[in-house]
C-alpha cells in the first residue's frame, strides 16, 4: 500500500476484498510497515508493508502482483503501459466509486522524463527507483486510488 495512506502504525486497519460480491470479506491488518524513508514531503518511498492476520488465497477474482527484483537497475522501458486500477472518484466532484474498481492502462516514462516533469511541474524530486507514467486524456489517478 501507499506510505501515505497508514496514518499511525498502531492503528487498527482492515484490507477489504471482493467489494462487487456479497458479502465482501474483511482480514484485519497484523502490523504495517511504513518505509524508513519515507518523508510525507516527498513522493520517495510512499510505500508501505502489511501483514494480514490471515492469508488471502488466489482465486478467479483475486491474484498477485509481481514487483521488480531488489537489485534491479534499469530504467522503465520505453512505449510500456502500466494498468492503474482504484476504487477512487472518478471525475472532479464526484462521489467515490468504493465497489467499482475502475482501471485504465497508462503510459510509463523514464526516470529523467519523470524528474523533469515533476520537478517543473510539482517541484517535487524523484529518485530512480520513482515508477512514473504519463496520464493523457484526463485519464489517470485521482483521490482515494491511493494504496491499492
Amino acid at each position: 500500500t501507499a506510505a501515505h495512506c497508514v496514518k499511525k502504525r498502531e492503528q487498527i486497519y482492515g484490507v477489504k476484498y471482493h467489494l462487487t460480491y456479497r458479502p465482501s470479506i474483511t482480514i484485519l491488518v497484523r502490523i504495517s510497515i511504513i518505509h524508513p524513508n519515507y518523508n510525507a514531503g516527498n513522493i520517495a518511498n510512499d510505500i508501505a508493508l502489511l501483514r494480514l492476520a490471515k492469508e488471502i488465497l488466489p482465486s478467479k477474482h483475486v491474484g498477485y502482483v509481481k514487483l521488480p527484483d531488489i537489485d534491479s537497475k534499469t530504467d522503465a522501458p520505453p512505449c510500456r503501459v502500466a494498468l492503474l486500477m482504484g476504487y477512487g472518484i472518478t471525475s472532479t466532484g464526484s462521489l467515490p466509486a468504493m465497489n467499482n474498481l475502475q482501471c485504465v492502462e497508462i503510459p510509463t516514462l523514464s526516470f529523467k522524463e519523470c524528474h523533469t516533469i515533476y520537478l517543473r511541474n510539482h517541484n517535487l524530486q524523484t529518485s530512480p527507483k520513482t515508477m512514473c507514467t504519463l496520464t493523457p486524456n484526463g485519464k489517470g489517478p485521482c483521490h482515494g486510488d491511493s494504496g491499492g
